[in-house]
């Protein structure tokens, strides 16, 4: 077995994935997973572009000449858009800011690294909205007189009413959305496990009563709300 150049830096790289960032800084799984892919990526960038092996990566190897070229490989040899590459970015800059904390790189060397910019992503220009009367046609394609053209349409209702992402809208459970009186209020852990509350309007509230009747007709609090 070949023996490993810099083992602290692997050693550094599974504490970041295991401890830092899921404990310490209390990231979610799907961030966790994608600091690791990102990092795999690089490892797997500096092996193909230096001809090396992975017991061969050292932690002089986290550089800001290596990053830019990582940066461009992810562009010109897997086809990975701006959006993509900006956040590659973020979770590098992240890792080397936890390398330099822990003396595994140089505080000079990380200040480099922080000056490689984003790239302008063209694409936040070109975002196209639905028009009320195209979303009105697009909340009547569901049909109601199937169960799950009833959940459909409380779906996509919900989703259009509170602006939430699709994955916070499958985490919801029936207590999370509460019923005030005549109105009604989400309340919604976000991404990076942010908090917030949304109001809700009439129109919804309907909707998600009468798939409550179908789908969760006991209302237990816990349930969660699109588990089927």
């Amino acid at each position: 077995m070949k023996t490993i150049k810099n083992p602290d830096l692997f050693q550094k790289i599974r504490e970041f994935l295991v401890n830092y960032l899921p404990i310490i800084r209390s990231k979610s799984v799907n961030t966790v997973s994608a600091y690791k892919a990102t990092i795999n990526l690089y490892l797997l960038f500096l092996q193909t572009s230096q001809t090396k092996g992975l017991s061969d990566v050292e932690k002089k190897d986290f550089n800001q000449i290596n990053i830019i070229a990582f940066l461009a490989w992810l562009k010109e040899k897997r086809g990975n858009g701006t959006a993509t590459r900006n956040q590659r970015l973020v979770h590098i800059r992240q890792f080397c800011k936890y390398l330099m904390s822990s003396d595994m790189i140089a505080y000079a060397e990380y200040c480099l690294i922080q000056q490689i910019a984003k790239e302008a992503d063209p694409k936040k220009d070109e975002l196209d909205y639905l028009s009320v009367e195209e979303m009105k046609l697009v909340l009547e394609q569901p049909d109601i007189k199937k169960k799950s053209g009833i959940r459909d349409k409380f779906y996509l209702a919900l989703l259009y009413d509170s602006g939430c992402r699709n994955q916070e809208i499958l985490a919801l459970k029936i207590k999370d959305f509460v019923i005030t009186g005549a109105g009604a209020e989400l309340h919604i852990v976000g991404k990076g496990r942010k908090y917030r509350v949304t109001p809700i309007s009439k129109e919804v509230i309907k909707l998600f009563q009468g798939y409550c009747n179908i789908y969760h007709p006991d209302r237990k609090m816990n349930d969660w709300i699109f588990l089927t």
